[in-house]
């Protein structure tokens, strides 16, 4: 079994190029975990995952903290949240 505090890499593709994050799984709070995300030796943003079963969007990830002012692309949160998915179901 993982160590779910432990940081993992992510490969993605983005704009037809290949890149790697760095996940650091940060902190559990009322069984939600909340994960860093670093790119380039520089956090980009913290996510976590909408686990509430009353939601219409349920299990779609979210951006919790964001680094300055950073533009942070939809479909790369959801991308890097698959990508997380499918590191603890490995």
């Amino acid at each position: 079994m993982k160590d779910e505090m432990e940081p993992f890499q992510v490969e993605f593709f983005k704009d037809q190029q290949r890149h790697i994050a760095l996940i650091k799984p940060c902190c559990k709070e009322d069984n939600i975990f909340y994960y860093d995300v670093w790119m380039n030796d520089e956090f980009q943003f913290s996510m976590t995952v909408n686990s509430e079963l009353a939601s219409p969007q349920q299990n779609e990830w979210n951006v919790a903290l964001v680094n300055a002012d950073k533009q942070i692309d939809p479909a790369l949160v959801q991308s890097l949240g698959s990508a997380i998915e499918f590191h603890y179901a490995m």
